[in-house]
This record gives C-alpha cells, sequence and structure tokens, in this order.
C-alpha cells in the first residue's frame, strides 16, 4: 500500500471519527416518559420536557422520569433494602413493621425542575438519582407512620382503624406533620364485666378555628422539593410477636367478658320474664275488674240517661202549662179589659142619660112655672120623678160597665173572633180612645154569652 494510499484512509478514518463524535455530542434523545435537565458547555441550563430527538449541542444531561414508584417492605426481591417497611408503636406499647407503597409525580415548572435537580442530581446515573428520591420520600414517610401510630392502640388499629391510619398518613405525607397534643382519656373498659372506666395516655390532633389540623412542619416533599404524591398505599402490616399475644389474651379476656355479660343476660330474660308474668296475671285481673266497672258505669250512664229524658219531658210539660197558663191569663185579662171598656161607656152612657133626664125635669119644671097651670099634685110627681131620675142617674154613674164590648159569633171560629178582638183592643190602647194602665185581674170575667148584648139603662 503506497503512503499516498494511507494518507487517505487515515484522512478518512479521522473525518467518520470526528463525524461520529459530533453526532454523539450533538444530537440527543428524550423519551416522553422522562424529562431531561440540560446544561450546556457555557453554563446555560433548559429543561427538555419534549419527546424526541433534538439538537444537545454537547451539553450535559440528566434524565429523571416524569413518574416514580417506591417500594418500602420487608420482601428481598423487591427494593435494594431487604429492610425498607417501617417500625411504628402505638400508644398502648405495641408495636408493628408497616409496608407501603407511594407513587410520586416529579415536577413540571422549569424553575421546580432546577430545584429538584439540584437537591437530587448528584448522582450520576438514573437509578442513582431515583434512590436519592426514594430515600427523601421514605425518610419524611417515616415521621409521618409513626406520628399517625399515636393516634391509636394496637388493637384498635387491628379492629377498626387501618383506614384511619392510612388517611391521616396520606394527609400528612401531603400536608406536613400536625400539631399533636397527648392527654389522659377515660373509656370503658370492654373486658371488665362491670364496664368500669379506665384510664389511658392518648394523643390527639390539634385543630384550628377553620376545623382544619394546624401544620406543624409544612412536608418538605410538596414544599420544598415540588413532588406531588400521587398514591398511597399501606401493602400490609406486620404486628409484633408480643402484640399478637397482646390481641390474644384481649381476645380471651374478650370472650370471658362476652361469656359473662351472655350469663348476665340471661339471668336479666329470666328476671324479666318473672316480672312480666306477674304483669300479665295483674293486666288480666285489671281487664276483668276494668270490664266490671265498665258494665256498671254504662248501667249507670243509662239510668242517669233516662232520668235526664224523663227530667226533660217533665220539664218540657211544665213549660207547656206555663205557656198554657199564661194564652189563659192573657185572654183572661183582655176578657177583663173588653169588659171594662163595656162598663166605661154604659157609665158615659148612663151619665149622659141622667144629665138629659134632669135637663128634661129642669126645662118641664120651668113650663110648668111659665104655663102657671101645675097642680100641687103635678108638682109633687114631678118632684118625686126628678128626685128618682136623679138618683137613678147617681146609681148608673157608680155601676162598673165594660169601656169596650166585643162579641164573638160562637161558633167554629171563635178563638180566631177572640184573637182579632185582642188586637182591636191593642190599636183602641195605642190609639188613646181607652185607658191602659198595666193592671189586670182586678175585675171578674164575664162570660162571652152575656157580652153578646150590651146592658141599657131604665
Amino acid at each position: 500500500m503506497t503512503l499516498k494510499r494511507k494518507l487517505l484512509l487515515g484522512a478518512v478514518a479521522i473525518v467518520v471519527v470526528a463525524l461520529t463524535i459530533a453526532a454523539i455530542g450533538g444530537i440527543g434523545y428524550n423519551a416522553d416518559q422522562n424529562w431531561q435537565f440540560v446544561q450546556g458547555i457555557w453554563g446555560t441550563v433548559r429543561d427538555q420536557d419534549r419527546g424526541g430527538y433534538y439538537f444537545r449541542k454537547y451539553a450535559t444531561v440528566w434524565t429523571y422520569p416524569r413518574y416514580m414508584e417506591f417500594i418500602y417492605n420487608d420482601v428481598k426481591n423487591e427494593g435494594a433494602d431487604p429492610c425498607e417497611a417501617t417500625r411504628i408503636t402505638f400508644n398502648d406499647g405495641g408495636t408493628a413493621r408497616v409496608e407501603t407503597f407511594v407513587r410520586i409525580m416529579t415536577p413540571i415548572d422549569f424553575n421546580d425542575r432546577r430545584e429538584f435537580h439540584r437537591q437530587f442530581g448528584g448522582a450520576s446515573t438514573e437509578a442513582g438519582r431515583m434512590q436519592l428520591v426514594k430515600n427523601a420520600v421514605g425518610s419524611f414517610m417515616i415521621d409521618c407512620l409513626k406520628t399517625t401510630a399515636s393516634l391509636m392502640s394496637s388493637s384498635e388499629h387491628q379492629a377498626a382503624r387501618k383506614g384511619e391510619f392510612k388517611q391521616v398518613a396520606e394527609l400528612q405525607l401531603s400536608n406536613g406533620l400536625y400539631v399533636m397534643e397527648s392527654e389522659k382519656r377515660q373509656v370503658k373498659d370492654v373486658t371488665d364485666e362491670e364496664g368500669k372506666m379506665i384510664t389511658i395516655d392518648a394523643t390527639r390532633i390539634i385543630l384550628g378555628k377553620d376545623g382544619l389540623p394546624l401544620i406543624k412542619k409544612p412536608s418538605p416533599l410538596t414544599q420544598d422539593y415540588k413532588i406531588k404524591i400521587v398514591h398511597f398505599s399501606v401493602t400490609g402490616t406486620n404486628y409484633s410477636e408480643i402484640t399478637r399475644e397482646q390481641f390474644v389474651a384481649k381476645q380471651k379476656s374478650f370472650l370471658n367478658a362476652e361469656l359473662s355479660k351472655a350469663e348476665r343476660k340471661e339471668m336479666v330474660q329470666e328476671r324479666l320474664k318473672i316480672e312480666e308474668r306477674g304483669r300479665k296475671d295483674k293486666a288480666d285481673m285489671t281487664a276483668i275488674a276494668n270490664v266490671i266497672k265498665a258494665k256498671a258505669v254504662i248501667a249507670a250512664q243509662q239510668l242517669a240517661e233516662v232520668a235526664a229524658q224523663r227530667k226533660v219531658e217533665k220539664e218540657t210539660v211544665a213549660s207547656m202549662n206555663l205557656e198554657i197558663a199564661k194564652i189563659k191569663k192573657t185572654e183572661a185579662e183582655t176578657l177583663a179589659n173588653q169588659m171594662l171598656a163595656v162598663a166605661t161607656i154604659n157609665l158615659s152612657a148612663a151619665k149622659k142619660d141622667a144629665a138629659r133626664i134632669i135637663e128634661l125635669a129642669k126645662a118641664e119644671q120651668e113650663r110648668i112655672q111659665l104655663a102657671g097651670a101645675i097642680t100641687e099634685k103635678d108638682r109633687v110627681l114631678a118632684t118625686i120623678k126628678a128626685e128618682r131620675d136623679v138618683k137613678i142617674a147617681i146609681a148608673l154613674a157608680v155601676v162598673k160597665s165594660p169601656l169596650v164590648v166585643m162579641v164573638s159569633s160562637g161558633g167554629a171560629g171563635e178563638k180566631e173572633d177572640v184573637m182579632n178582638n185582642l188586637i182591636n183592643i191593642r190599636l183602641l190602647q195605642g190609639a188613646g180612645i181607652i185607658p191602659n194602665k198595666g193592671q189586670f185581674g182586678e175585675i171578674l170575667p164575664i162570660p162571652m154569652e152575656n157580652l153578646r148584648s150590651s146592658p141599657t139603662s131604665k
């Protein structure tokens, strides 16, 4: 091979190497599930969010997954450390190892990504950087789990509060550690046959005015690293051997207490059965007595109602008799008024007749005196006649006679005639023709047949 050919081949090799170096250093690639932090040769930085090839321009690139998943358990083939579960202690002294799963989302803003890179970009490999993030998440998660465990006893956690434990731990992982304080709390001992109150040490979360828990220390994951907790789960809880023995002892004690309660309930049921039987017998006797009483009450009520009905009937008859008596009284008063009116008219007529007779006697006397032809006998007779007429007039003047006479036909319509006569009397009284002094019953009633003809003076 000639020297010229060797030089040509060397030049070609140099060009290929140069092009390869240029291609490798000048072009970069980013998978869509990742984002990259790119630092140029002159110190300028940016983030590569879009997936695919791009011009890297010989910049240094750090790759971070958009989402990271971390498992903290004691399984050897899961995780770098075979003992990554968290040991927690409950407020009754029971312990357990809690296995968890955490899924996070890395920052999406450039400034947040730059700070995140400054925190975890020290490792040269992507796996190393993820391990740094896992350590940071796990460290704060341990604090959250331990503070949450102090809120309950191991038996409460094992029986009914696992969901609450997971929820409080997750909220603290995202928001920060809550302000808590210990207190003495009295609760009923479920294992005590008498159900007495016992005092236990407990921890409670302090709430603010808005009803939300007060934050003692903000979460560095969300506050400093700008990480978002996407998913958190407690995948397992392994209680210690002593705690399990404590569960068994409590179960036995609870079982004994339940047996004792069952026996007491049976005794109570028997006592209640006896009491109910006595109440039933008493109720039966009471019911029989009530039936007898009800019958007597009904009979008495019936007698009272019959007596009341009879009383009403008697009162009705008496009222009717009273009305009839009032009507008869009114009729008698009417007849009396009629007879009084007739007597008044007769008296007036008698007075007029007497005056007329007196005037005639005077005229006759004057005629005799004027004529001079009267004899002694005629004079004596005239005087006697005159005195007689005067006495008759005086006697007639004091005779009580009716002012008004109402004549009845005496037939079938006699009652209607009486009613019409009463109306006429009221009309005469209203007109002032006959007096109305309001005094009745002074004149004796006169039979209707005596009123059919008025008395005349002789």
